[in-house]
C-alpha cells in the first residue's frame, strides 16, 4: 500500500520536533475525528492529492493550534480511500489531549493517526477506511519492528492504559457495526501474515492491475474459475489455496471479486500515479514530452502534482504527464513523494 506524504512543515509540532524518547514508537493509537467530514481536505494540506480547502483549517494549519496527528485516512478528491502521512515518525504528535496524560507524549511515544469520519452509517465507507487502516498499521509494524500488535490500541484504550484523554473514539464508530478494536487488529495481523507471492511481488495492495489471457472471475468464493473478459481491477488482499498456490483478489468497479492466477501471461500493472514535489526553484511545464514542445507554464519549489502517465522525450531522461492535464515536467527536477 502507498502511503502519502503532505508534511506539514508549517505546524507547531513540527516545528517543536519533540523527539521520542526511546527514538522510535513503542505503540499505535487509532483515532477518529468526531465530525461527519470524511474527506482529507479538511485535515491535509494537500490540494493536489485532497483538494483545496479554502478554510485552512486543516491539521497543524492557521486556524487548528498546534493539533496535528502522524497521519490521516480518508477521502481524497476522486473519492479514494487514502492514508496521508503529515508528520515524520519519529517526532511526538498532538493527538490525545493535553497534560502528562495526553501530547506530547513522553513515554511511551505512539503513533498517532485519524481516520475521517462520515455519518457512521455508511457500511461500504467503514469497511474501506478501516481495511486502508488496518493496512497502514502493518506497514508501520513492519517499518518500526519494535511495535507489538498488543500496542495498536485505540484511544478509548490508550485512555484505559492511562496515557491518553478519556475520549471513546474508534470504538463509538466500530460499535455502531457490531465490531471492536480486537476485530481491526484481527485484521492487521491479516496483512501481516499475508503470504509473499513471487510470481507477483511488484505487486501491492491497492494497486491497480490489468488481469489478461486466462484470468478467472467468480461473484464468490464458492464460484471459483468461471473464466471472464480481460479488464482492469484493484487489489484488495492476497491470497493463495492448494489449486492455486499463487493468485491474486482484486476487486472490480462493479464490487464483483477477480481472482487472477499469478501466470506471468495473466496479470500485468497498470501505470500508477505518484505525486512529486518539485525541487527547484521554477521547473517550466510544455504541452508534450519534451523541450520541443511549446512551454505552457511554471510550477515552483515546494509545489506537489500527480504523475498520471511517463513518456520519454528530448531534454530529460523522463517526462511526467500532469494529472490536471496542464502539461508535462521534467521528472529529472522533482522527487517522487
Amino acid at each position: 500500500m502507498t502511503v502519502y506524504k503532505a508534511i506539514a512543515t508549517f505546524s507547531a509540532c513540527y516545528k517543536a520536533n519533540r523527539q521520542m524518547p526511546s527514538g522510535s514508537p513503542c505503540g499505535i493509537v487509532v483515532h477518529s475525528t468526531g465530525a461527519n467530514n470524511p474527506n482529507l481536505k479538511r485535515y491535509v494540506n494537500s490540494p493536489e492529492l485532497c483538494g483545496e480547502n479554502p478554510y485552512k483549517n486543516y491539521f497543524g494549519g492557521p486556524h487548528s493550534d498546534d493539533v496535528t496527528p502522524h497521519g490521516v485516512v480518508g477521502l481524497d478528491k476522486n473519492g479514494e480511500v487514502r492514508a496521508v502521512q503529515i508528520l515524520p515518525y519519529n517526532i511526538c504528535c498532538w493527538g490525545c489531549g493535553s497534560g502528562k496524560k495526553g501530547s506530547y507524549n513522553y513515554y511511551p511515544a505512539y503513533i498517532q493517526f485519524e481516520i475521517a469520519e462520515d455519518g457512521l452509517t455508511d457500511p461500504t465507507y467503514f469497511e474501506r477506511t478501516f481495511d486502508v487502516a488496518a493496512q497502514y498499521c502493518a506497514e508501520l509494524m513492519k517499518e518500526f519492528p519494535a511495535i507489538k500488535l498488543e500496542n495498536v490500541v485505540s484511544h478509548k484504550e490508550a485512555a484505559a492504559r492511562g496515557y491518553a484523554s478519556g475520549h471513546g473514539d474508534p470504538e463509538n464508530w466500530l460499535s455502531k457495526f457490531g465490531k471492536n478494536m480486537d476485530w481491526f487488529r484481527g485484521k492487521v495481523r491479516g496483512y501481516l501474515d499475508a503470504p509473499v507471492i513471487p510470481e507477483i511481488a511488484l505487486f501491492s495492495v491497492g494497486d491497480t492491475v490489468e488481469f489478461v489471457g486466462t484470468t478467472h472471475y467468480t461473484g464468490s468464493a464458492a464460484t471459483r474459475g468461471t473464466s471472464c473478459k480481460p479488464g482492469k481491477a484493484r487489489i484488495t488482499h492476497f491470497a493463495a489455496d492448494a489449486a492455486h498456490p499463487y493468485h491474486l483478489v482484486a476487486e472490480s468497479g462493479g464490487g464483483s471479486t477477480v481472482y487472477g492466477w499469478a501466470d506471468a501471461d495473466d496479470v500485468r500493472a497498470v501505470f500508477k500515479p505518484y505525486t512529486v514535489r518539485v525541487n527547484t526553484d521554477l521547473l517550466n511545464y510544455r504541452s508534450g514530452p519534451g523541450t520541443n514542445y511549446t512551454i505552457a507554464g511554471t510550477v515552483k519549489r515546494g509545489e506537489v502534482y500527480t504523475v498520471v502517465e511517463e513518456s520519454d522525450g528530448p531534454g530529460a531522461s523522463k517526462w511526467g504527464k500532469l494529472k490536471s492535464g496542464a502539461g508535462w515536467i521534467a521528472l529529472d527536477y522533482v522527487t517522487k513523494e
